[in-house]
């Protein structure tokens, strides 16, 4: 039972850190777009930005093989990837691609590009994030239920355990009883048989 319990929380830490993981990697994309906005040939932050995105990816794959069996929260992390890398409106993926060309062709407007769209990508990324949380919410709830379930059925089972014991102890012990008892008459009557014939020799 506590093992259990201990499962279903280690579960719920496990998806808490991959969601920050995933949120932690989108605003270092996002930071790293910024600085390569107003400068477009910084090395160490299109490292910075490489990284982070080849980390999301390897995250995403890793939490949608972990909770393959989870369809609704399988969605909700496809969504975190089509946010991310995806070339829909309001996507980070499109949103890089022309940042990074704005800051090709027009360097000098490439900043002016970037804060006047992030506001909108900033919404979609908390739209996509709340349903992820949303969705880790139902996980939690429902494996909490199960385990207090298995926790309840477990407290029966172990008072049934015990009642039987107690029964079986007392059955047991009034067997043994009977036992004696029927022991105990017995010499009775052979110690009454023994007196008769000891009074029918002294008659005689």
């Amino acid at each position: 039972m506590d093992s259990a319990r201990t499962r279903v929380d280690r579960r719920h830490a496990q998806l808490a850190a991959t969601r920050d993981h995933l949120a932690c990697k989108v605003l270092t994309i996002t930071d790293a777009l910024r600085s390569l906005s107003l400068d477009p040939r910084n090395e160490v932050e299109k490292k910075r930005r490489r990284d982070a995105e080849g980390e999301l990816r390897s995250s995403l794959a890793e939490a949608q093989q972990a909770n393959r069996q989870v369809p609704e929260l399988i969605t909700a992390l496809k969504g975190v990837a089509e946010f991310a890398f995806g070339n829909a409106p309001g996507a980070l993926g499109l949103f890089q691609a022309r940042v990074l060309e704005v800051a090709d062709s027009d360097p000098a407007n490439a900043m002016s590009y970037f804060n006047s769209n992030c506001p909108s990508l900033s919404r979609q990324r908390d739209q996509v994030f709340r349903d992820l949380d949303q969705q880790i919410d139902q996980v939690n709830k429902a494996e909490s239920t199960s385990a207090n379930v298995m926790f309840v059925l477990g407290i029966a089972g172990l008072l049934i355990l015990g009642l039987g014991s107690v029964i079986v102890g007392r059955l047991q012990s009034q067997a043994f009883l009977d036992h004696l008892n029927r022991l105990a008459l017995t010499l009775e009557q052979m110690r009454q048989g023994d007196l008769t014939r000891r009074d029918r020799k002294s008659t005689r």
